[in-house]
């Protein structure tokens, strides 16, 4: 068969196996044949190939399309494809560019390497994308690889070039490589080294100042010091030798040294800003029948009348390239709204430019939006992905047609009416009234001024049908910070006003264009004509002929409707000065306003009336006095910044009463209510917007519609916040530069140390609004402090448009302020600055706060510093750090993940036996009690061979604690002695207290619960002594169980609930597990049930934290406990079998024979019963922890009493007195006494000697609180 081809880089290539193409041109098809064709001969399920490029449509839709998509495929291209149900094509059918790529890749000779490159032609199908979403995330994966392999080839072809001195080719390779990536700095390198061979030193001297030209602008960064070397050996030659006759001298610009200190007046430093972007592809002027010299002229008026009319919007002109113009909004400085004035402007010259000649097409615009880098220079240059976007929505637009990015239509969300094409990009129809605009936004929160609004609507419709009632409008001024949600409240108050049979009219001031405020005015004005127009049927001099003299008013109505004057009144008006038009004009508005209330009543609404000019707040004055003579409400936004209502404004309006509404922040409660329209799936995300906003509604639903931005700042809110930095002096914009890296909170010490001016004042700063001080104090900016951001993405903004190499030196700057001063503001700024030190100060920062039990930020910092890319040593230090501080949090498993990255990392023994020892430990609080054992052999066998002398207490100590739940005795006073001896080497008395404790746990073991209280008490005083909290809380709570088993039932509560307090301060997680499980059980017997449930809830949360199966299973059998005194057998013995299952699994030598007698207590089959008994009996037998035999014998009494077998009750005392008589127990004593003396009463014994004892032994667990057990008792009595 012969082989058909398909050259895929670069683009879609089908070839017969004759040579001739074959065309195919839908999408679908031609992404199946190239995921097929790369990986050929493999099949793939049909299902799978639907998902990819189907994904959207329902899995029959999905087969179906696939079918027709093979069908096409199979007369393009006749080879088998399809199996039954799957889909393949044979590899000797198809050949296609990128498996020779991959072949002539795998050789690796120059040879091959050259012809990989002539290979790739570009990126893998490009320029047809199937929009397929999962297909195109593997088509870019695929894409990258073949890039970054292409990359190589080149590379290695430059070397070989620079190796053989061929300059032809290393030249040819090395400016392609620079095409691709144009951040490579050793291609750069490489050109120079190659001009310069072949003398072409101006040459390579350019090449150096473009490849620093790139670097600063895309990095923020300066070219390496290699490079740097090879510039000065060059101009040395240059100097040496002759310039070849071709070359060009060398600009004056690049004779500078590059280390050379800049002048004083040197343009203004590059700087990151957001910009929007403004691209018109003029029409076509013409090229074949006009000479250069007339079609020079005609584009040069064609570009001229577009630079004129954008910069009546704040735009200014970039540059053109032939027939296009390239505007940017927002570079030099910001507006705050620079995508609306973007927009507008593109429409408004598609509207002016539109068919200037006969046959000839309407201009093409493109419009985008993003971060760029503006050299603010004589040169202007402008670097960013949006000036490239912008260029090219303008050639894809259609003629008359604006295309827009997502980014604007992002930002100008619900203000923009676009067509019908599917996006992105955009095709833009028109913006949006302002009413529109707003109304698609949810409403949320702002209950007290909507009964506010709703109270002045009532006494205007009241007053409105009162004969000779005046003075019943009034005036509604609503200030707020850019984004509160003025224009949304305004438009809520008109929904409500036009449901009560209100008029509603409004005007919205623009900040740019010709007199700001004048068309707000007109807009009223037209509206108002349009509604009298459409009451009285007849043209608009109509509503003055009632007795007015209507030749006066259409003089001024004229112009305020943009028509002309009437001719025969021409001559009238032109003879009239400014003044007697403007107040004719006024009014003219005046009476109009009037005649449009005495319809109905009128909301009147002006707009962001801070951006109108000064002429044109007597017009808002002059409205503002009717609301006394006629039903109006009038409107007015304003910031607060610029805001026009004085009291020089409220004399002008006659003084009539202006209520004035503050806007704040959305309460947090009503910030998630709108959070929640716009993100149901994902709260958290939601939650992080609604904290970020601090309740700004505009900021709060960019950053919601930014999902995909992972963190960033959205566009519109960096214009809103640089539109106000950029009216600061340049002093006070490096001073919030340098205060939004320090911080949401700064002091001014530090941000003076930072501008390096001591005597710097924040006094504009605060004018300004933009900070404020931290403890809300007043005035000037000549006090010291803290200080405050407005708002955190004031802070966010700021700092994320500093240059990356700008950003990186103010940090490491503030990084020198704290050293000495705050370890975790240090590592943070040196992390931030990408410093070298950062992974070492993130070290000493995270053990700042573990030495002050604050392991949740230790946390963090260790976190952070884990992502920085730094040595063995500090990665090492880290992962130790981070398995000490999630054990301490209870994050056990992970915190063995850690301490195994750790192990990986050791390179000495010391290092060895830390990580070994941190497995060791965690495995021990999951109760993998083997893992821990063979750990802490591999961490004492580090220890011995390094050396070490304190860490061997830590070996023996944890080595005894891992004997307790064993059940192995005599192991764990040996070990613990051990331990106690080490620590005496050690010479620690820390470690002494530790080793005292071991030796309380070794006597508990074995019941001797006296003598180990007696070690607990003394850990925890001496403890307390030398402020050792962590030792403190372990032996306190062992004092609490050992009080318990001395029926001091009074302190061993107390003891417990200390040791909670003390655990949670310190963070001790399992500390206070344990703390909380001895309460329950000390609460149990007092028979507190609520209490003793809080403690079982609060237990629970924490062994499922942690982890700590063993503690499930004890917190289970308490449950189970609590259920049998309730009579709830079949609960109990549910709870008490999944605790049997947890024992066998932690290790049954802890638990397992009490939870076998309390199972027995559950049964009710006396046979299930005693065979229950006899297995925990040969559990005791075999060795176990001490408060098996305690509460085993005690609860098998119980079992023998219940079921009458007096004998095996005596039996069970009698154990139990045996295995406590080396130390008697009052506890075990109250419980021989009391079953012996149950079991004879059983038997139907009298006599007073058996009464007393039976009282005592009332009288006893009444005293001690041990009240569940004196139920048999009394029975017993009444029966005596």
């Amino acid at each position: 068969m012969e082989a058909y081809r398909l050259d895929l880089l670069g683009g879609f290539d089908l070839y017969s196996p004759a040579g001739s193409p074959i065309l195919l041109t839908a999408r679908k098809p031609m992404a199946l044949l190239t995921y097929l064709a790369l990986r050929p001969g493999q099949s793939h399920p049909r299902e799978k190939i639907a998902a990819l490029l189907w994904e959207d449509s329902p899995d029959a839709q999905a087969r179906s399309s696939l079918r027709q998509a093979l069908a096409l495929l199979r007369r393009c291209l006749p080879v088998p494809v399809g199996e039954s149900d799957s889909l393949r094509i044979p590899a000797e059918a198809l050949v296609t560019d990128v498996s020779e790529f991959h072949q002539a890749m795998s050789d690796g000779s120059p040879a091959m390497l050259a012809r990989a490159v002539a290979l790739y032609r570009g990126d893998l199908f490009d320029g047809t994308p199937p929009r397929a979403p999962t297909f195109e995330d593997w088509l870019q994966a695929e894409r990258q690889h073949l890039r970054e392999l292409a990359l190589t080839a080149l590379g290695k072809l430059l070397d070989h070039a620079l190796e053989g001195n061929d300059c032809e080719a290393g030249i040819r390779h090395a400016l392609r490589l620079l095409a691709l990536d144009p951040l490579r700095e050793p291609a750069h390198r490489a050109l120079m080294r190659f001009y310069a061979r072949q003398g072409r030193h101006a040459a390579a001297l350019k090449q150096y100042q473009t490849c620093r030209s790139i670097l600063e602008h895309e990095l923020g960064v300066l070219p390496e010091q290699e490079t740097e070397t090879l510039l000065r050996e060059i101009r040395e030659r240059r100097r040496a030798g002759v310039e070849p006759p071709a070359s060009k001298p060398l600009p004056d610009r690049l004779k500078r040294e590059p280390e050379a200190a800049a002048p004083e007046a040197r343009s203004p430093a590059p700087e990151l800003r957001v910009a929007a972007i403004l691209c018109v592809a003029l029409p076509d002027m013409g090229v074949s029948d006009k000479d250069p010299e007339e079609l020079h002229r005609l584009t040069a008026e064609a570009i001229g009348r577009v630079e004129t009319m954008v910069r009546k919007y704040g735009g200014d002109p970039y540059r053109h390239v032939g027939d296009t113009a390239i505007i940017a909004f927002g570079a030099r400085r910001s507006h705050g709204n620079d995508p609306e004035r973007a927009v507008r402007a593109a429409l408004d010259l598609l509207r002016n430019l539109r068919g200037g000649r006969d046959g000839e097409e309407p201009p093409r615009a493109g419009i985008s939006c993003g971060l760029i880098v503006v050299d603010g220079g004589p040169n202007f240059v402008l670097t960013g992905s949006a000036v490239q976007e912008g260029g090219r929505l303008a050639a894809l637009a259609e003629p008359g047609e604006i295309l827009i990015s997502n980014a604007i239509r992002e930002a100008l969300d619900g203000c923009l009416e676009l067509n019908s094409r599917e996006g992105p990009p955009w095709s833009l129809r028109d913006f949006k009234v302002a009413a529109s605009a707003v109304s698609s936004r949810p409403f949320v929160g702002r209950q007290a001024e909507l009964h506010q609004f709703n109270g002045l609507l009532a006494a205007c419709s009241e007053t409105m049908g009162c004969s000779g009632e005046t003075g019943c409008g009034t005036v509604v001024h609503i200030r707020g910070e850019a984004g509160i949600g003025k224009s949304r409240l305004v438009e809520e108050f008109q929904r409500m006003a036009e449901n009560e049979g209100f008029s509603s009219v409004t005007g919205t001031v623009l900040d740019f264009g010709v007199g700001c405020g004048q068309e707000a005015i007109k807009a009223v004005v037209k509206r108002l004509v349009a509604e009298l127009e459409e009451h009285a049927g007849s043209p608009f001099a109509a509503p003055f002929a009632n007795g007015l003299p209507a030749d006066e008013h259409r003089i001024h109505l004229a112009p305020l409707l943009d028509q002309p004057v009437p001719p025969e009144l021409r001559s009238v008006h032109d003879a009239l000065d400014h003044a007697a038009r403007d107040l004719g004009r006024r009014a003219v508005i005046a009476e109009l306003v009037r005649k449009a209330a005495a319809l109905r009543p009128l909301v009147l609404t002006f707009e962001d009336i801070h951006w109108a000019d000064r002429q044109v707040h007597p017009y808002f004055a002059m409205l503002a006095g009717l609301v006394a003579e006629c039903p109006v409400i009038l409107l007015l936004t304003t910031r607060i910044q610029g805001d026009p209502i004085d009291a020089a404004w409220r004399a002008a309006a006659g003084g009539v009463p202006v209520m004035t509404i503050d806007l704040g922040p959305l309460r947090p409660a009503e910030a998630r209510v709108l959070a929640q329209s716009y993100v149901k799936d994902d709260e958290d995300f939601a939650q992080s917007c609604v904290t970020r906003s601090g309740g700004n509604p505009l900021f709060l639903e960019q950053l919601l519609r930014s999902r995909s931005a992972a963190g960033a700042v959205p566009d519109t809110i960096h214009c809103i916040v640089l539109a106000r930095t950029d009216a600061l002096a340049p002093n006070d914009r490096q001073a919030l530069q340098a205060a939004s890296v320090l911080g949401q909170r700064f002091g001014l010490e530090a941000l003076r140390y930072l501008l390096d001016d001591p005597d710097y004042q924040v006094t504009a700063l605060l004018d300004q609004a933009l900070i404020r001080p931290a403890n809300g104090h007043s005035g000037g900016g000549s006090f010291g402090g803290d200080y405050l951001f407005a708002h955190a993405l004031v802070q966010e903004a700021v700092h994320g448009s500093l240059l990356r190499s700008r950003r990186n030196d103010l940090h490491r700057r503030a990084a020198s302020w704290y050293a000495g001063r705050d370890p975790v503001r240090r590592a943070e700024h040196l992390g931030a600055a990408e410093d070298e030190q950062a992974a070492a100060a993130y070290v000493e920062a995270a053990r700042f706060h573990i030495a002050g039990y604050r392991f949740e930020r230790a946390r963090s910092l260790v976190e952070r510093g884990l992502t920085l890319d730094c040595g063995r040593a500090e990665r090492f230090a880290l992962a130790c750090l981070h398995g000490e501080v999630l054990e301490a949090l209870g994050s056990i498993r992970p915190a063995i993940l850690a301490f195994g990255s750790a192990r990986d990392l050791a390179e000495t023994d010391e290092e060895r036996y830390r990580a070994w020892f941190g497995l060791a430990a965690g495995m021990r609080v999951v109760d993998e009690l083997a893992g821990a054992v063979d750990a802490l052999e591999h961490a004492e066998a580090a220890a011995m061979r390094a050396g070490l002398v304190a860490e061997r207490f830590h070996i023996h100590h944890l080595r005894g604690n891992l004997c307790f739940p064993r059940g192995d005795l005599d192991g764990c006073l040996r070990e613990h002695e051990a331990a106690l001896e080490w620590a005496r080497r050690a010479n620690a008395p820390d470690l002494e207290l530790h080793a005292l404790s071991g030796l309380g746990d070794a006597c508990y073991l074995r019941g001797r619960m006296i003598t180990a209280h007696g070690y607990f008490s003394r850990c925890v005083r001496r403890a307390r002594e030398q402020g050792l909290p962590r030792i403190e809380v372990e032996s306190l709570y062992m004092d609490a169980v050992t009080r318990l088993f001395m029926t001091d039932l009074g302190v061993a509560l107390a003891s417990a609930r200390e040791a909670i307090a003390v655990a949670v301060r310190i963070g001790h997680g399992r500390a206070e597990l344990v703390s909380h499980v001895v309460a329950s059980e000390v609460l149990s017997e007092l028979g507190d049930e609520e209490a003793c449930l809080s403690h079982y809830a609060s237990a629970q949360a924490l062994t499922a934290r942690l982890g700590a199966l063993r503690f499930e299973a004890e917190n289970l059998m308490g449950l189970g406990r609590m259920a049998l005194h309730k009579g709830r057998r079949a609960e109990a013995l549910g709870l008490l079998t999944r605790a049997m299952e947890l024992a066998v699994q932690t290790g049954i030598g802890y638990l397992g024979p009490s939870i076998l007698a309390l199972l027995a207590r559950a049964h009710e089959a006396p046979d299930e019963r005693r065979r229950l008994l006899d297995e925990g009996a040969d559990m005791l037998s075999q060795g176990s922890v001490s408060h098996n035999h305690l509460s085993f014998y005690r609860d098998a009494i119980e079992v023998a009493l219940e079921m009458g077998d007096w004998a095996a009750a005596d039996r069970y005392a009698d154990r139990l007195e045996d295995f406590t008589s080396a130390e008697p127990l009052p506890w075990s004593t109250l419980f021989v006494t009391r079953g012996r003396l149950l079991a004879r009463a059983g038997r139907g014994e009298q006599g007073e000697e058996l009464r007393h004892g039976l009282a005592r032994v009332l009288d006893t667990c009444r005293t001690t609180g041990m009240v569940r057990h004196t139920a048999r008792i009394e029975e017993a009595l009444m029966g005596s």
